[in-house]
């Protein structure tokens, strides 16, 4: 092999999910050239893994970095700083801001705002509105997903869904068609909204109000009518942010029965809190849908150890101290920090025997990647892939604390945890971008990545292709 731009040397490379390489990694041009276990090539830089694990660069498929609309929250930059020392290096953002993404001009103007400000690779969703002149376009820009929101009427005054059950049926017949995935936050209007009035006229308060506004069989309801419709259409559908054993087992019962395409993620908050950690720390955790029991915590951990949960992402929704500060909690923002503290959770899992490291890179590397259709380069260390790496340290310990994060809130509902595990140096594209600790790049060198809907995407090299 001739000459390479970096050499990760001592390394155990995580090539793909389930398949391992104690040798080296070398990289030109940005992206993974070979992977070794026999004489190293030269090269212009060598890193030393030091016999830590190299794994590919998580992707979180849902993000609410505020921008542009609510900046004061949090901006891109500083959201995505927070995801490369978190040791994800792309991010996928969903507008739910003033501004929302519903046209192609609307889409354009986003992806033209954050460019030059990432520090991590990117792409967008838009909102599922009435959308369905404006699907191809927003394909043919790379949009990621549409996102469907079943548990909100409106968004500061702007309608953040379809207007009518004939511009849903329109909108989801396009997307088959251009074959772009539909996200959906699943929970029924009219029961939360009802349930909430309720609460309000009865002069709840108390801690407990938002978890009774939206109970689980309110998120099931909207998980059924989701999976009725992607296997009605045909339609790829994936529900964001489940959080319990019903609505989990509501959506495998139905997946399975009428074979349809859906797929579920569920978040960090909902397999490392409950609704006890609400109690103790109160709304500063509150999130749509809720946080919820230890049982319901428990069947998020089976799913995820079973794989009929999908894929794990944050939902980072940062807000400000005002914003969860109210006298009712159902007037609080939902929202909590995640990007940055999600790997190393999972890492502090891998590191206590509850998860293994192959299981977490399908969860945040490889089926994320498959979902919104960016697995031609990213979630692998595959050659001719990005060479998004990152190193882990089982062996170490961290320290979970709100004023060493990156975002521009800085309330963690994890703070002081002690974790095992943590994130050694990351690279972009072959760039250091984090190492010892410390930002290793003078500015944002982040790109936006498009997802791409071609039969080439989810092909696989032969082992023999890419083990040199």
């Amino acid at each position: 092999m001739t000459s390479v731009d970096l050499l990760v040397r001592d390394a155990r490379v995580h090539v793909a999910a389930g398949e391992v390489v104690e040798g080296w990694l070398a990289v030109r041009g940005g992206r993974v050239a070979a992977v070794g276990t026999g004489p190293e090539p030269a090269a212009d830089v060598v890193h030393d893994a030091g016999g830590r694990d190299v794994m590919p660069g998580a992707i979180d498929t849902h993000v609410h970095f505020r921008d542009p609309g609510d900046t004061e929250k949090e901006d891109f930059s500083t959201g995505s700083l927070a995801a490369a020392f978190g040791g994800v290096t792309t991010v996928v953002d969903m507008p739910n801001t003033g501004h929302l993404v519903i046209t192609p001009d609307d889409f354009r103007e986003k992806r033209d705002l954050i460019a030059g400000r990432s520090w991590v690779d990117f792409g967008l969703h838009a909102n599922f509105n009435d959308s369905a002149a404006y699907v191809s376009d927003l394909a043919e820009l790379g949009v990621a997903s549409l996102k469907l929101l079943f548990g909100y009427g409106d968004w500061k005054g702007l309608r953040c869904h379809p207007s009518t059950y004939a511009e849903l049926r329109a909108t989801l017949l396009e997307a088959v068609a251009a074959g772009v995935l539909v996200m959906v936050h699943a929970e029924s209007l009219p029961w939360l909204v009802d349930l909430g009035r309720a609460l309000r006229a009865e002069g709840r308060t108390d801690v407990n109000t938002h978890f009774d506004s939206r109970p689980p069989f309110v998120e099931a309801i909207s998980v059924a009518e989701t999976a009725i419709l992607a296997a009605e259409f045909g339609c790829r559908m994936h529900i964001v942010h489940l959080t319990g054993e019903l609505p989990l087992r509501t959506a495998i019962a139905l997946r399975d029965e009428l074979d349809a395409p859906l797929t579920v993620e569920t978040c960090p908050q909902y397999m490392f809190l409950t609704d006890e950690d609400v109690a103790a720390q109160g709304v500063s955790i509150q999130a749509n849908p809720p946080i919820r029991t230890e049982r319901d915590k428990l069947a998020m951990w089976e799913g995820v150890r079973n794989g009929t949960i999908h894929s794990i992402a944050s939902d980072h929704a940062p807000n400000l101290p005002e914003d969860k500060v109210r006298d009712n909690p159902l007037d609080a923002l939902p929202g909590v920090l995640g990007v940055e503290t999600m790997l190393p959770l999972l890492l502090d899992s891998v590191a206590r025997g509850r998860l293994t490291l192959p299981r977490v890179i399908e969860l945040l590397c490889a089926h994320p990647a498959e979902l919104v259709r960016l697995d031609d380069r990213k979630g692998a260390l595959l050659p001719g892939h990005d060479a998004d790496l990152v190193i882990v340290d089982l062996e170490a310990q961290s320290t979970i604390s709100g004023e060493a994060l990156h975002s521009k809130q800085r309330f963690t509902p994890y703070e002081g945890r002690e974790l095992r595990g943590a994130i050694g140096d990351v690279f972009l594209r072959g760039q250091p971008l984090v190492v010892d600790g410390r930002l290793a790049a003078e500015k944002p060198f982040g790109a936006y990545t498009p997802s791409q809907y071609a039969a080439a995407v989810g092909s696989t090299p032969a082992r023999a292709e890419r083990i040199a």
